[in-house]
């Protein structure tokens, strides 16, 4: 089952008003979910929204009341190993739900129950026996949990609006927002657009007991340092495959037709050709969209960078006979379409509209074909098709392997037919570059892009805090693999995703299901030797070589250029010109937005924009549209 959950917990024992629990329900329509239930217990109250997927969701009660054992469980999740789970708990498959699977869990391991469990979830569960809350997300963080612990109340829900009544926002988190130039929303973990609201961290569980909250990670596959050692590449490849294509084909389950978001890379690509072999044994089709540019696109990409992908994903055709391309060029679409509609779904401003408006019609095309599953490969880039030529030769380097090193540049220049002088000095000047990122030492300077006020990065410490953070410049580096890794579970790269996974899906009625973020998949591939994923002057080796006579050689082989998604999302905005400046004045007038906003860079961007000539038109673009968000989301009366 997946969908949404809410509850209130009263600590003390006293009885929950109900207009709280109406509050909480209501809360949760505007999402598209098949049916609400609820359990109002004296000093508990849960909710859950369902999502039918499959036949055993249909069977799903949630939240659950287990009288006898003094049990209340209320779940998010799709737990992908029952049947190794039933045999563990000697019980039968047939039928079992996975709220029933994860009650059982708990039973048998208590708090130690995460650990078996494999899937997308997040639930909450009261123990009547213990009078303890027992709250967990999954180990990728994959849903969204949200939660707010104020005297002796427990509340929790997987969106934020059940929660921030009552609740003021969080001038710190909006700062942080602004002042970051990635497509990062924060960078405190834990926090949220409204004080006291606190996220949920990936493999993380919380324990309330005797009124103290205890939060602790029950799982962090990186304390684990032994390299994996087998005795043969084929070895590797035969044990990668079994896990990989498990990881695919337990994510297939559901009574509708199964839908793929695909891209010409190997990832996504990859899920499509092994869930593609399995449907047919079942008679299925494999339903996939994919974005290209709009018409008329004027391609300015380089020879290295291809905007349209249609080439490599018709490719597919010749290896799944029952795959079903469709393409979408989201006409009429572009990065300030619906700000005010997503802020609502995401609650919250955003910085990923150079793609969401695409990602959002694609959803709308598979929740129109009733379809409930999309499969993506999103993650893969960090597991799956790791390999990057450059942490590959720093950790060479590092370990002075010099003989190694020398050999990966030969075989490297062999490869794109160049002379080891040229490869080297590409290497050297790939380092100085980040290098020279670093040296950026005035604040002004550092923040040129950012439409925050600078003396609100004073007053909220921002420069300090992000360079003790992952993101601040010291971290700017060319990275080792063990560096490289530790970036792989970036708690707040992980619970972004997941987070805007969970409401845009919700908001289709939908499931997004990513086989490349699979626990078991991630942990086999952190285990592996760095030579498993470069080797030869070739980047990620692993996945070409296991999926040898399964993906077409066009996909495989394709070393030389890489798909650029969204690569249109600046021209889409030109005929948009004067509706953006419009915007951008309102924003400046603004009094909720002009407390955070610098109103005269903005003012010099409103010019240029008049005039067509910004000077960096994509980081100038982002720096608008990001304040954009932010004038929508403070005027919008739902918040």
């Amino acid at each position: 089952m997946s969908g949404a959950i809410c509850g209130i917990i009263n600590t003390d024992e006293k009885s929950i008003h109900r207009f709280s629990e109406n509050n909480m329900i209501d809360s949760l329509k505007i999402y598209k979910l098949d049916n609400i239930r609820t359990i109002n217990k004296n000093n508990i109250f849960m909710g859950c929204g369902l999502l039918e997927i499959e036949q055993d969701s249909k069977n799903e009660v949630l939240p659950f009341w287990d009288k006898a054992k003094g049990l209340l469980i209320v779940a998010d999740a799709c737990i992908y190993n029952k049947k190794e789970l039933c045999a563990l708990l000697d019980i039968k498959k047939s039928g079992i739900t996975d709220g029933q699977i994860i009650l059982l869990a708990y039973e048998k391991w208590n708090e130690e129950c995460p650990k078996y469990l494999i899937g997308d979830f997040a639930f909450v569960i009261y123990d009547e026996k213990e009078d303890k809350v027992f709250c967990v997300k999954d180990h990728m963080g994959s849903r969204s949990l949200y939660y707010s612990y104020e005297n002796g109340i427990f509340s929790f829900s997987t969106v934020i609006e059940p929660l921030k009544s009552g609740k003021k926002l969080n001038e710190r988190w909006i700062c942080d927002f602004l002042a970051m130039k990635s497509v990062v929303h924060q960078f405190e973990p834990e926090e949220t657009i409204y004080s006291n609201i606190y996220q949920v961290m990936p493999a993380t569980a919380i324990v309330i007991r005797d009124n103290k909250i205890t939060k602790y990670k029950y799982w962090n596959p990186l304390i684990n340092e032994n390299v994996l050692k087998l005795k043969s590449d084929d070895e590797y490849i035969s044990e990668f495959k079994k896990i990989f294509f498990e990881a695919v084909n337990c994510r297939l389950d559901s009574d509708k037709e199964i839908s793929i978001m695909l891209s010409g890379g190997l990832d996504s690509t990859s899920v499509a050709c092994i869930a593609g072999r399995k449907l047919k044994n079942k008679g299925q089709k494999l339903v996939s969209y994919t974005s290209i540019p709009m018409e008329g696109y004027k391609d300015n990409t380089s020879k290295y960078r291809f905007a349209n992908e249609s080439e490599y994903v018709d490719s597919l055709k010749d290896v799944i006979d029952n795959l079903e391309i469709n393409y979408c060029k989201s006409e009429k679409k572009d990065s300030v379409s619906d700000i005010k509609r997503f802020t609502r779904i995401l609650e919250q401003p955003y910085k990923t509209f150079q793609n969401i408006f695409w990602v959002d019609e694609i959803m709308d095309k598979v929740e129109k074909r009733n379809s409930k599953v999309l499969l993506t490969g999103q993650y893969g880039n960090f597991s799956i098709s790791y390999g990057d030529f450059l942490v590959h030769i720093k950790t060479l380097l590092e370990s002075k392997h010099f003989y190694k090193v020398i050999k990966e540049i030969y075989e490297c220049s062999k490869l794109y037919n160049q002379s080891m002088l040229t490869t080297s000095k590409c290497i050297i000047r790939a380092f100085r570059e980040y290098k020279n990122i670093r040296k950026i030492s005035s604040i002004k300077k550092k923040y040129e892009h950012s439409p925050l006020k600078l003396d609100l990065i004073d007053k909220w410490d921002i420069d300090n805090r992000i360079e003790k953070s992952r993101y601040g410049s010291i971290n700017l580096k060319c990275k080792n693999i063990k560096e490289y890794r530790q970036d792989f579970l970036d708690p707040v790269m992980l619970t972004q995703i997941g987070n805007i996974e969970s409401k845009l899906s919700l908001s289709h009625g939908i499931v997004q299901r990513d086989p490349t973020k699979d626990k078991r998949v991630v942990e086999f591939c952190l285990s592996l030797p760095a030579e498993q994923f470069v080797r030869n002057g070739q980047e990620r080796i692993l996945i070409k070589r296991a999926m040898k006579g399964i993906l077409p050689d066009k996909i495989r082989f394709n070393f030389l250029t890489k798909g650029l998604q969204s690569a249109d999302w600046l021209q889409r905005l030109q005929p948009r010109y004067n509706y953006i400046c419009n915007e951008l004045e309102a924003a400046i007038k603004d009094k909720k937005s002009n407390k955070y906003l610098d109103t005269e860079k903005l003012k010099k961007q409103l010019k240029c924009l008049k005039y067509n000539s910004t000077h960096n038109r994509s980081m100038d673009m982002k720096m608008i549209i990001t304040s954009l968000t932010l004038y929508k989301y403070l005027n919008d009366k739902a918040t």
